[in-house]
């Protein structure tokens, strides 16, 4: 396999169609899975556009993206610097919110780099932890985050009313 670089790089307000496209494919993985019913792909990323437009450059928010050459988008990370003081021990916590690898360039390292660069982030603003999601079912992934350390210590319970 050759070994390939990517670019990583905070998302800019440009991205925001791109990154509206990869939501929506995440949304639609998404929904293979069973749990809290989600929105239709393309109104999910709609969503996610508007909102990092509106949401651009605060302070509790990062989103990284990797370009492949060419400047081509090819995944991104996003996220959330949450205040926790009357939770946890830290007053800091991340979450990593999504998180999108296209299909052609995974098991290459770079799902792995995107999570490590925004692990660097969240610690330099001042998290000490993080969390996430995971459907149970993304075995995958499961094994994917357990790889990078993470361990699940508690389950999302779901039933629909």
């Amino acid at each position: 396999m050759t070994e390939e670089t990517w670019t990583i790089r905070p998302a800019r307000a440009e991205d925001a169609g791109t990154l509206g496209r990869l939501v929506g494919m995440l949304a639609e993985q998404m929904r293979a899975y069973d749990g809290p019913p989600g929105a239709a792909p393309d109104r999910w990323a709609s969503y996610w556009r508007d909102r990092f437009v509106r949401e651009a450059g605060q302070g509790n928010r990062i989103v990284l993206v990797a370009e492949a050459a060419g400047g081509t988008i090819v995944g991104f990370v996003e996220a959330l610097v949450e205040e926790l003081s009357d939770m946890y021990e830290a007053d800091r916590v991340g979450s990593i919110c999504n998180m999108w690898v296209e299909p052609s360039h995974r098991r290459r390292q770079l799902g792995q780099t995107l999570v490590e660069r925004v692990l660097e982030c969240l610690r330099a603003k001042g998290c000490i932890d993080v969390t996430l999601q995971v459907a149970l079912e993304n075995d995958p992934a499961v094994q994917f985050y357990r790889k990078l350390g993470l361990r699940p210590v508690a389950y999302r319970m779901h039933k629909r009313l």
